[in-house]
């Protein structure tokens, strides 16, 4: 019934172009706009996924899906900061709320959070490609590293007191085998995988209580793996 009452408009519209009139109809200026398309979250991963060719264990080529796995913790995360917020809701006052929720109240490492952002961004990219949403809150927005956030996470060699206590610790606490091996490697820097492969030509004994070592490569040699 409602097209009814455009029937005398449509009409007059194709009696002016009979009359070959070729100005705005009027049928446009009255007619109510489209119904907006509410995009799900689903559905922008889904986007996403296609823009990088699709799933790697399932096309062959693609991502993998240990990466999709980490754009679906955060859009679960950002439906529990932001709840009831759908993507074509998203706007960018709403993305600096959970920027800011991600800096100040969750236990995100900086670098965590960084990449959570850059997650976001890619998928309102791919959603506003497809025709999903209209803009990309995210995109000029950015979690900048706070100064000496670096050399914090640079590693520190222990001292000589925290030397001295771990030591007595493991002493007390592990046998003979396994306090050898945890003591070369906090004071030989080799990897833990060298150290298990370690043959007894390379201890060395002097006095008979200070033990030293050697660790060399032997290319062709076969390792004891366990």
């Amino acid at each position: 019934m409602a097209l009814v009452r455009y029937l005398p408009v449509f009409a007059a519209d194709m009696a002016k172009l009979q009359s070959f009139d070729f100005s705005e109809p009027k049928l446009k200026a009255i007619a109510p706009s489209m119904p907006k398309i509410k995009a799900s979250w689903a559905q922008m991963l889904e986007a996403w996924e296609r823009s990088t060719g699709g799933l790697l264990e399932t096309d062959g080529y693609g991502v993998s899906r240990t990466r999709k796995s980490r754009y679906d913790v955060s859009i679960r995360e950002i439906q529990q900061v932001l709840p009831g917020i759908s993507p074509g809701g998203m706007d960018i006052r709403a993305a600096r709320r959970y920027i800011k929720w991600m800096q100040d109240v969750s236990p995100l490492a900086i670098g965590t959070a960084q990449a959570r952002l850059k997650y976001f961004k890619h998928l309102f990219k791919a959603g506003k490609a497809s025709g999903l949403v209209s803009a990309n809150p995210f995109e000029e927005l950015s979690i900048k590293t706070p100064a000496g956030a670096n050399e914090a996470l640079t590693y520190q060699s222990f001292s000589k007191q925290e030397l001295i206590q771990i030591f007595k610790h493991l002493e007390r606490q592990a046998s003979t085998d396994d306090w050898l091996m945890r003591w070369i490697l906090l004071t030989a820097g080799c990897r833990i995988n060298e150290c298990l492969q370690s043959i007894s030509p390379v201890f060395h004994s002097t006095y008979g209580y200070e033990i030293f070592f050697t660790i060399f490569r032997v290319p062709l040699r076969i390792y004891v793996s366990t």
